[in-house]
């Protein structure tokens, strides 16, 4: 008996055009070959840099310009390059660590320089000028420029007064784009692309109430009063403009600056032989802000679900951007980062430049434990290269994700191994285990360990694995380690054992290589009584202190401590002892400390408006930020 038909499918779709398959597929072939040369430049570059070569600094762009002028040498080693290679070591030899040491030592740099002006290109700069022009089209009477404080990689910023009403000062940093993209039309000028302020700026929301994170300052959170409706309708639309505009970050002004410039000031001061050493008690104190900061990063305060309240009109809703203070703290179980509120978010710039002095704690009902009385608070802030747990570890073949798009996400993978600046990257980042990753973007090597990267917790070392204790490894040397040194990074990077938190009873040469402790602040610990240096610190700061530093600069990540136990050893040590007695992190109602806070911060007074705006009544519209007011003259750029 014959089959019945069954009832007719739905319709295939047509063909895409031979064409098209063929231009999908040249598509494809480019970038898996630019990809494969990526992988090849990256690797170079960090062999270079292991080793304390200067070549490191050459972009691929470099590298092929130097080709076509006849130096070809760096680019064919680049291409001759054998990918995988190597194998996980974690582990390095007492001959790597002299030998590394004598360049670094060579190498070093110090504190107390004077940081030159970064340099500005004529297109970022007529970017940023576009940008402050449109901020000061929205801006009111209000408010009045002060001057131009720096720019970086992507962005500009600039010191503004903002007086919305009586006994009511507000002084504030703009963050402005100086990155352009081309405009539209047929013949398109450039044009700000406002992306990276707007993408900053969705974090800064994130860390609102996070007393160690710079805040974004918001208008409509901060409006003040008034009587008439007119003028309040009017507060009411430049703030929501202001707060909904993309392109423009308002955050608070930090009154002592940034720690790079704490840094160079106490080692430039003619003090205790040409330094001014932090003083323990303060060194513990920075070190618990920047720890709270980190735990923001981990469990952003206004995203944990017990510092939400009941009345929030959407469940799944943050807390409010508005009200107090709120504690960072890691909720119950959040270890592991499996529980709700978790962002895990890697700053990938955790530098001194990117850490703020704000200012003391004023005593009142919204005050922090511990206040910041006896030495200023220190924030966190840009973020412009942060990245989520969620896309730090995202599959690169995710589900729908076409060959050409798992190929551009290896990509971004790739990418996020340089973002750092020069001399300040993570193990994870720098470390010879990438060369044991494959070549094709799809296929996977049993050479590779903990690859790919987006391999379930608990943590575990391996290249592109960006945690928590990423920022822990950043922490510990982009400002502890400097402010306990007044050095900078060395370059190469140079680790040590840590004898001591290895596990006893085995001789030093058995101790299994998974077990070994390598840190990159052996300089804080090294035990070899010649090494004068290393007996200065350990007397200065102790032994406690130079160990904790030193865990955080384990080359694994498992390791590292933890940020709770890193909070549990600053509360230990600025807790004085239940009988009483100075806390073990040393007291600071000494006639020293004293002296030393009035040298290191004084009583600087606020930023007013130059006299000539003042004077002149200029609109901000057509305010100039790369005009100092005060002299009459341009701002300097190198």
């Amino acid at each position: 008996m014959a089959a019945v038909p069954g009832p007719p499918g739905p319709p295939q779709a047509p063909a895409p055009p031979a064409d098209a398959v063929a231009a999908a597929a040249a598509r494809l072939r480019r970038s898996i070959t630019a990809f494969g040369r990526l992988q090849k430049y990256s690797q170079q570059k960090f062999h270079l840099y292991r080793n304390g070569d200067t070549d490191f600094y050459l972009s691929i762009g470099s590298l092929r310009a130097l080709r076509q002028a006849g130096q070809p040498d760096l680019w064919n080693r680049m291409i001759a390059r054998q990918i995988p290679r190597g194998s996980y070591r974690g582990t390095f030899s007492d001959l790597d660590r002299v030998a590394l040491q004598d360049i670094a030592d060579q190498r070093q740099q110090y504190f107390g320089d004077q940081r030159p002006l970064p340099g500005m290109t004529r297109r970022g700069i007529d970017a940023a000028r576009q940008e402050v022009k449109r901020a000061g089209q929205i801006m009111n009477n209000t408010f009045r420029f002060i001057r131009y404080l720096g720019n970086g990689g992507q962005g500009m910023v600039s010191l503004w007064e903002y007086r919305p009403g009586p006994r009511q000062v507000h002084r504030l940093v703009l963050k402005v784009s100086t990155v352009t993209k081309p405009g539209p039309g047929p013949s398109p000028k450039p044009v700000p692309d406002t992306a990276q302020v707007e993408r900053e700026k969705d974090f800064m929301t994130r860390f609102l109430r996070a007393p160690h994170i710079l805040q974004r300052f918001v208008f409509q959170d901060n409006l003040p009063q008034t009587r008439s409706r007119r003028v309040g309708a009017g507060n009411q639309g430049m703030a929501e403009a202001l707060d909904n505009d993309d392109g423009l970050l308002f955050m608070e002004y930090a009154r002592f600056g940034d720690v790079d410039k704490l840094l160079n000031k106490a080692a430039a001061a003619a003090l205790d032989g040409g330094q001014l050493p932090f003083p323990v008690p303060t060194v513990w104190r920075f070190f618990d802000c920047l720890v709270k900061g980190c735990i923001s990063m981990d469990y952003p305060p206004r995203e944990v679900p017990a510092n939400i309240p009941n009345n929030v009109d959407d469940p799944g809703a943050p807390a409010p951007t508005a009200g107090a203070n709120l504690p960072e703290t890691i909720p119950p179980g959040g270890l592991d980062g499996n529980v709700p509120g978790h962002a895990g978010i890697v700053h990938f710039d955790l530098d001194p430049t990117n850490v703020f002095v704000a200012d003391y704690d004023q005593p009142g009902q919204n005050a922090l434990v511990p206040a910041h009385t006896d030495a200023p608070r220190l924030q966190i802030a840009d973020f412009g290269l942060a990245e989520t747990a969620g896309d730090l570890w995202a599959p690169a073949a995710r589900i729908g994700s076409t060959a050409l798009q798992t190929v551009r996400n290896r990509f971004e993978m790739w990418g996020r191994r340089g973002m750092a600046k020069p001399h300040w990257y993570l193990p994870e980042q720098f470390s010879v285990d990438w060369d044991a990753v494959p070549l094709d973007p799809s296929s996977q090597s049993p050479q590779a360990p903990n690859w790919p990267p987006w391999a379930p917790w608990p943590i575990t070392s391996g290249p592109g694995r960006y945690t928590h204790r990423s920022n822990v490894w950043q922490m510990g040397m982009q400002v502890m380690y400097c402010l306990m040194t007044l050095e900078k990074p060395q370059f190469p990077p140079v680790a040590g054992r840590l004898t001591q938190d290895e596990p006893g009873g085995i001789p030093f040469a058995l101790v299994p290589s998974d077990q070994q402790r390598w840190t990159y602040g052996f300089k804080l610990v090294d035990p070899d009584p010649t090494n004068m240096q290393s007996r200065v610190w350990q007397a200065r700061y102790g032994t406690h202190l130079c160990e904790v530093v030193a865990r955080c600069l384990m080359n694994r990540q498992e390791h590292r401590p933890s940020l709770q136990q890193l909070q549990n050893w600053t509360t230990t040590a600025m807790t004085p002892p239940p009988g009483g007695g100075d806390p073990p992190g040393g007291s600071t109602a000494t006639a020293a400390y004293a002296g030393w806070k009035v040298v290191m911060f004084g009583n600087p007074p606020p930023p007013s408006v130059p006299w000539r705006l003042a004077r002149t009544g200029i609109n901000n519209s057509d305010v100039d930020p790369f005009w100092d007011y005060r002299t009459g003259q341009p701002v300097r750029l190198n």
